[in-house]
Protein backbone atom coordinates (compact mmCIF):
# COMPACT_ATOMS: atom_id res chain seq x y z
CA UNK A 1 0.00 0.00 0.00
CA UNK A 2 1.49 3.36 -0.95
CA UNK A 3 0.50 5.03 2.33
CA UNK A 4 2.44 2.43 4.33
CA UNK A 5 5.56 3.05 2.27
CA UNK A 6 5.28 6.83 2.72
CA UNK A 7 4.65 6.54 6.45
CA UNK A 8 7.62 4.25 7.03
CA UNK A 9 9.90 6.52 4.97
CA UNK A 10 8.79 9.56 6.98
CA UNK A 11 9.28 7.75 10.29
CA UNK A 12 12.78 6.57 9.32
CA UNK A 13 13.65 10.11 8.24
CA UNK A 14 12.76 11.33 11.75
CA UNK A 15 9.81 13.48 10.65
CA UNK A 16 7.65 12.31 13.56
CA UNK A 17 10.24 12.68 16.32
CA UNK A 18 11.22 9.92 18.75
CA UNK A 19 8.79 7.03 18.94
CA UNK A 20 7.69 6.26 22.51
CA UNK A 21 4.50 4.22 22.04
CA UNK A 22 2.20 3.00 19.29
CA UNK A 23 -1.52 2.35 19.56
CA UNK A 24 -3.07 0.26 16.80
CA UNK A 25 -6.80 -0.32 16.26
CA UNK A 26 -7.66 -3.13 13.88
CA UNK A 27 -10.73 -5.25 13.51
CA UNK A 28 -13.02 -7.00 11.13
CA UNK A 29 -16.63 -8.06 10.87
CA UNK A 30 -17.62 -11.54 9.79
CA UNK A 31 -21.11 -13.05 9.72
CA UNK A 32 -21.45 -15.63 12.50
CA UNK A 33 -20.62 -19.08 11.17
CA UNK A 34 -19.11 -21.84 13.31
CA UNK A 35 -17.56 -23.37 10.16
CA UNK A 36 -15.48 -20.21 9.73
CA UNK A 37 -12.09 -20.33 11.47
CA UNK A 38 -12.77 -16.91 13.01
CA UNK A 39 -15.39 -18.48 15.27
CA UNK A 40 -14.32 -22.09 15.59
CA UNK A 41 -11.27 -22.47 17.85
CA UNK A 42 -10.63 -25.93 16.40
CA UNK A 43 -9.89 -24.31 13.01
CA UNK A 44 -6.83 -22.11 13.69
CA UNK A 45 -7.17 -20.23 16.92
CA UNK A 46 -9.92 -17.75 16.24
CA UNK A 47 -10.06 -14.16 15.08
CA UNK A 48 -7.85 -12.64 17.80
CA UNK A 49 -4.94 -14.83 16.78
CA UNK A 50 -5.42 -13.99 13.12
CA UNK A 51 -6.01 -10.23 13.17
CA UNK A 52 -3.51 -9.66 15.98
CA UNK A 53 -0.71 -10.80 13.67
CA UNK A 54 -1.63 -8.19 11.05
CA UNK A 55 -1.79 -5.36 13.57
CA UNK A 56 1.52 -6.33 15.18
CA UNK A 57 3.22 -6.63 11.78
CA UNK A 58 2.05 -3.16 10.76
CA UNK A 59 3.25 -1.60 14.02
CA UNK A 60 6.59 -3.40 13.70
CA UNK A 61 7.27 -1.44 10.50
CA UNK A 62 7.81 1.67 12.61
CA UNK A 63 10.00 0.16 15.33
CA UNK A 64 13.79 0.10 15.12
CA UNK A 65 13.98 -2.84 17.57
CA UNK A 66 11.74 -5.50 19.07
CA UNK A 67 9.08 -4.18 21.46
CA UNK A 68 9.58 -4.66 25.20
CA UNK A 69 5.87 -5.12 25.78
CA UNK A 70 2.79 -5.89 23.67
CA UNK A 71 -0.65 -5.39 25.23
CA UNK A 72 -3.91 -6.45 23.60
CA UNK A 73 -7.54 -5.73 24.37
CA UNK A 74 -10.81 -7.14 23.13
CA UNK A 75 -14.36 -5.82 23.21
CA UNK A 76 -16.66 -8.79 23.14
CA UNK A 77 -19.93 -8.18 21.34
CA UNK A 78 -22.90 -10.42 22.12
CA UNK A 79 -23.92 -12.41 19.08
CA UNK A 80 -27.46 -12.59 17.83
CA UNK A 81 -28.02 -15.89 16.20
Amino acid sequence: MPICKRLTEAARAGKFGPLCAITMHFGSYKPYDMHNRFFNRQLAGGALFDIGVYALSFVRLFLSSCPDEVITQVNEVPWEG
